[in-house]
């Protein structure tokens, strides 16, 4: 059996990562291809965590920069109809530094969703797990 965790820096996409079940923070480092944690906190669920620490299914593994007030949340993002990616990144983020992250350019003809509510770029992200949808704009509606 495997454990299955979503790990990266923050802010910057999460990858999903299957692990043996005795695996530690640092095997999933290591498997991520991180190979420094240097001036990062690493935290797992939220709290923080050392490498020897053992890894729990279904976690989140954030490298987050030591600053103080850093608080790390996941949003997903995509443009519908596709696929959403997973960001994390520090609460107070814009919803257009976060579209930018996950490499949406430009959003001419598409309507901006956070969490069901239209929203313009500059709308503060503060809830974990929310989800920023690009809905095409559609004539008569």
């Amino acid at each position: 059996m495997s454990k299955i965790v979503k790990i990266g820096k923050m802010p910057g996409t999460l990858q999903d990562l299957a692990l043996n079940d005795n695996a530690t923070v640092a095997d999933a480092l290591s498997q991520a291809g991180i190979s420094s944690t240097t001036g990062f906190e690493i935290r797992m669920n939220g709290s923080v965590v050392t490498p020897e620490t053992a890894v729990a299914n279904n976690a989140i593994i954030l490298l987050v920069a030591k600053i103080k007030g850093n608080c790390a949340i996941t949003v997903k993002v995509g443009k519908m109809p596709g696929t959403l990616q997973t960001l994390a990144v520090e609460a107070g983020t814009t919803v257009a530094e976060i579209l930018t992250m996950a490499g949406f350019t430009s959003i001419a003809g598409f309507e901006v969703r956070l969490s069901g509510a239209v929203v313009s770029g500059s709308s503060l992200v503060t809830e974990d797990n929310a989800i920023i949808l690009l809905v095409a704009k559609i004539k008569g509606n």
